[in-house]
């Protein structure tokens, strides 16, 4: 397990993805969220960020 505390309105870190007890990647979180977001239709944003239907 690796923790690692953040704030809100911090950028989030790299951190390790385990494949096995001794190899791991290293996953750039904040890009992959980002392009998560930029890449979810506008209606689901619009429903996580508590926006009324349009």
């Amino acid at each position: 397990m690796f923790v690692e505390y953040l704030e809100a309105g911090m950028r989030l870190p790299e951190m390790p993805i385990f494949l096995d007890a001794k190899r791991f990647v290293n996953v750039p979180l904040e890009s992959a969220y980002e392009g998560a977001w930029k890449g979810t239709p506008a209606f689901w944003r619009d429903v996580v960020l508590g926006k009324p239907a349009r």
